[in-house]
């Protein structure tokens, strides 16, 4: 879901095939997510704001694996890891492990 933005993101996503997506206006982040919730289909539903990114490959399995071992979860969810203008590790969760 995007909020009818004019930095590019237009670009990125019509160029993304199997990317299902939306612009329109909307009234703020809350609002956009759940517009998406709303219009999205499937067990598990999952989101990135414009600038988060999964931390490795496995995040996603790791979060159907999650699921998968407890059935009557409704919420996974991971720890965020601050990253600086350069790449460089800021912060990572006490205990997390890469």
């Amino acid at each position: 879901m995007d909020g009818d933005s004019d930095d590019g993101s237009l670009e990125v996503l019509a160029s993304s095939p199997g990317v299902h997506w939306w612009s329109e206006p909307d009234r703020g982040q809350s609002d956009a997510i759940n517009k998406a919730f709303v219009r999205s289909q499937g067990e598990i539903i999952g989101w990135l704001n414009s600038d988060d990114a999964y931390f490795n490959r496995l995040a996603v399995e790791t979060a159907v694996s999650a699921f998968d071992r407890n059935p009557r979860a409704i919420v996974v969810y991971g720890h965020a890891a601050i990253v600086g203008p350069s790449g460089e590790l800021l912060q990572f969760p006490l205990g997390a492990t890469i």
